[in-house]
């Protein structure tokens, strides 16, 4: 059989035309959709960035507060403990915190209210400003001498130290807060023996807490002694005994008050 006539030009004209316009509808459906999803892409970065940024602004003033807070010394445990709660987790704040009150008001502050989980915190925060390498650094400046390396390698790093002389009585230190020298660290050890009923909280220390502090004790005493702030004999050769350096006798003495 004769194969079939050749359609007639205008009818393969328009077929053409037909699928031009369906493929040209495709492609404009496909850049709908591709403007769709960038705009939904845009719509969610601008929110992400808006949430980022209200999360920094929170971040900014709560640290503001933060550091405000620390600046006053406390009246009360209470006052004390609300403020330590909120330093969680970082011991240069907490360190900052302990050197705005003055050793001899410990007593008063904590009257018989001294908790063995905050006896502890407070033993952790002083002596791991002893056994951090910027303390070394430091006291070794101050002399002179090259700094002794340091023996608590996984000691949070607190900060730098600043300034010289022996009135130093804190070093500033990361997210503003501070590691204080021997000299504060002793006065506040002195005062925090005198809180009363300490000898209760202390044996209620849990063994595993008891044991972590008896190690930081060793490291610290041993660091004041590789830096040259262990004064021998029974008591401080500073002018003033109660802000000077704990002495040999003093570092053996405060050992038993704290039961480590």
């Amino acid at each position: 059989a004769p194969p079939p006539p050749p359609p007639p030009p205008a009818a393969a004209g328009a077929h053409a035309a037909s699928e031009g316009a369906v493929e040209e509808e495709g492609q404009a459906e496909s850049r709908s959709q591709g403007a769709t999803v960038a705009a939904a892409s845009a719509e969610q970065q601008a929110r992400t960035s808006k949430v980022a940024a209200a999360a920094a602004a929170a971040a900014s003033q709560l640290h503001a507060r933060t550091l405000a807070s620390v600046r006053s010394a406390p009246r009360t445990s209470t006052e004390f403990e609300a403020v330590w709660r909120s330093l969680k987790g970082d011991q240069g704040l907490q360190a900052r915190y302990l050197g705005v009150i003055p050793p001899e008001s410990l007593p008063s502050v904590f009257k018989a209210s001294l908790t063995p989980q905050l006896l502890a915190g407070i033993l952790r925060s002083l002596l791991g400003c002893l056994s951090t390498p910027h303390h070394t650094a430091s006291a070794a400046s101050q002399e002179g001498r090259a700094p002794h390396p340091a023996t608590h390698p996984g000691q949070t790093d607190a900060g730098a130290a600043v300034g010289s002389g022996g009135s130093q009585t804190a070093m500033e230190g990361r997210g503003g807060g501070k590691v204080l020298d021997a000299g504060r660290v002793g006065a506040l050890l002195r005062g925090l023996a005198g809180v009363p009923r300490l000898s209760m909280a202390a044996m209620c220390v849990p063994s595993k807490e008891r044991a972590e502090l008896r190690g930081l004790w060793e490291r610290a005493r041993q660091q004041a002694v590789s830096v040259g702030t262990l004064v021998g004999g029974g008591a401080a050769s500073d002018a003033s005994a109660d802000e000077g350096p704990l002495s040999n006798a003093e570092w053996e003495s405060l050992r038993a008050a704290f039961k480590l």
